[in-house]
């Protein structure tokens, strides 16, 4: 066997090792940006799921802001009338009957359960609403965030004006294929599907 044949052999076999390692590096570099791709999408899905859900419990809650509203103003009538009770005068109460004022207190106590059931529900949504805010403002951007200030500055907050409610449902719109709000300290990836 002369040097040319030993060469041609030793070169070969150096370019083949070349290239198996080259290969080798080469899919793993292709696997792994697949990976990342792979966990990049699962990421965009799971916060696209998450914006659905807080979509959707914004919009529900928002629409029941007619019952909040009736809800408290129906607690603030019967609190006013327990206090137009309270104020009425003495003799009244003594010329009742032991029935009547057993029935009035009844009445009273009735009254007082009702109330602090519906003072639970609305406590229940302002609850709700909260939540709603706060997870907003991590998984949506500057917009939402501002809606939602909009919207809790409104003393009680759901007796705020129609367009400030259907700005937070346009604004979480906007938002919701959005991916990069770096600079707005929300979500920070830097695609948009």
């Amino acid at each position: 066997m002369d040097k040319a044949q030993i060469a041609v052999g030793l070169f070969t076999a150096i370019l083949a090792f070349a290239g198996a390692i080259g290969g080798t590096f080469f899919s793993d570099k292709l696997r792994r940006r697949g990976w990342q791709k792979e966990i990049e999408y699962e990421e965009k899905r799971e916060i696209l799921s998450q914006r659905v859900k807080l979509l959707e419990r914004a919009a529900s809650i928002l629409n029941k802001t007619g019952r909040m509203q009736s809800l408290d103003d129906f607690i603030n009538l019967k609190i006013a009338r327990a206090k137009s009770a309270l104020i009425r005068p003495v003799r009244a109460e003594k010329d009742a009957s032991q029935e009547d004022r057993s029935s009035a207190a009844s009445k009273e106590n009735g009254d007082s359960e009702l109330i602090l059931r519906l003072q639970q529900e609305k406590t229940e949504f302002t609850a709700e609403i909260g939540a709603v805010a706060q997870l907003s403002s991590i998984y949506f951007g500057e917009q939402t965030r501002e809606a939602f200030r909009d919207l809790c500055s409104n003393d009680p907050w759901f007796r705020a004006d129609s367009e400030t409610m259907r700005k937070i449902l346009g604004a979480m719109s906007d938002e919701l294929l959005i991916y990069d709000f770096s600079a707005n300290k929300g979500i920070n990836k830097k695609h948009r599907s």
